[in-house]
């Protein structure tokens, strides 16, 4: 008997259901595919700066080259660089030669996608009430952020829960990496695109007001030589992931699924590694129980490459950064990992000896969170929290 044709359904044009009905959409070419949003959610246009595993899920499952992706208004980044972080000491943390992410216009990006995919894909814009309501074999639940945090665990240890967000225009792009600086209140990242910059400070609502970011935020301008804009968002969030991100025919993506503060860009590729999950339990190759340790795992690495940059603080001795670095603190002593651990050794050992250990030796892929091991040490030695980590770790 001919087997039929997989039925799937994602739900949200954001851009987490845009990457996945574009990965959906090449894994599984005869699968009827659907994508369904509500007006009642509009797609958000967060997540402008991505690591390397972007631009290669572009050409990997969508087939664009440089000249298909113009009208993203995209740059090129070539790393990251950090600013005012442990004593002061700035630092630029390359990618590899001949690699590079990209910051992009995200809404261009979410209405290039559905363009793209409109005479392949099913795509309605459709309120769903309920998962039971859907009849098909897997749904990709991309639907936004919850207004219920029950199912979720929610990070004490992520010291920042507000954002002020600031575009400024620009006649032309003035530098093509990310700027992640450490500011009295908090942190600031810096996205360049074609025609303007994303300026934006994460900071504790419960610490410091908002005037007082809008006061210490023209800093940047000025340092910059930016012009801010009228298009402004200010806004509030919770750090959280899902306890059960795979259940029976149902996975999730993007923020429905988890929300780790944008420090170090790691969203775009931890919705990719989520969507290739889901393809693994789709195709049989995993059930829900291997996608979930593997979801956990991964957020694990990241929850650890967030920390490392408040433990080393700033050169700010302000409210904000004695509580973050205390907060640290008892996240590294609170919890433990083993693939960390390991990780960490090797990246010490890799400090010591200045030279390339396999990276098979920890798992394969070889990194732990996005990060390589090369990138683990390089961004432990320049925060400089080898010995702070020692004495955590009981080394």
């Amino acid at each position: 008997m001919k087997q039929r044709n997989k039925k799937l359904i994602v739900l949200g044009n954001g851009t987490a259901g845009c990457i996945s009905v574009s990965i959906l959409k090449k894994e599984f070419p005869k699968a009827d595919i659907s994508l369904f949003f509500s007006p009642q959610k509009p797609a958000q246009s967060v997540g402008e700066g991505s690591a390397l595993s972007f631009p290669r899920m572009l050409k990997s499952h969508l087939q664009w080259d440089y000249d298909a992706i113009e009208d993203l208004e995209y740059t090129n980044k070539i790393g990251i660089l950090k600013k005012n972080w442990g004593k002061g000491n700035d630092f630029f943390h390359p990618f590899p030669i001949g690699s590079s992410g990209l910051h992009f216009n995200a809404n261009k990006f979410q209405e290039k996608v559905l363009n793209n995919i409109s005479s392949q894909v099913n795509i309605q814009e459709k309120h769903i009430k309920s998962h039971s309501d859907l009849d098909c074999d897997h749904i990709i639940d991309c639907s936004g952020t919850p207004n219920d945090f029950t199912d979720f665990y929610q990070i004490p240890y992520i010291p920042v829960n507000a954002a002020h967000i600031v575009q400024c225009n620009w006649i032309k792009p003035e530098f093509n990496y990310t700027l992640t600086i450490a500011r009295p209140y908090g942190w600031v990242f810096g996205i360049p695109l074609q025609n303007r910059c994303s300026i934006g400070y994460l900071y504790n609502k419960e610490i410091n007001t908002l005037d007082e970011v809008k006061e210490d935020i023209n800093n940047i301008f000025k340092e910059y030589n930016l012009s801010p804009s009228k298009n402004i968002n200010s806004l509030k969030f919770n750090n959280y992931y899902r306890k059960i991100n795979h259940e029976g025919r149902v996975s999730y993506n993007g923020n429905t699924s988890f929300f780790l503060e944008p420090l170090e860009a790691t969203s775009i590729t931890t919705i990719i590694r989520n969507q290739l999950g889901t393809n693994n339990i789709i195709k049989g190759n995993w059930d829900n129980y291997k996608a979930n340790t593997v979801y956990n795992a991964n957020i694990d690495g990241i929850m650890y490459m967030i920390m490392v940059h408040y433990l080393a603080g700033s050169k700010f001795n302000t409210q904000f950064w004695k509580e973050a670095k205390n907060k640290a603190k008892n996240f590294f002593k609170n919890n433990f990992s083993y693939d960390f651990l390991t990780m960490y050794k090797l990246s010490k050992e890799y400090y010591k000896n200045n030279q390339i250990l396999d990276p098979n030796s920890l798992h394969s892929g070889g990194d732990l969170g996005t990060w390589h091991i090369e990138s683990w040490n390089y961004n432990l030695k320049e925060l400089n929290v080898y010995n702070k980590l020692d004495k955590l770790l009981n080394i």
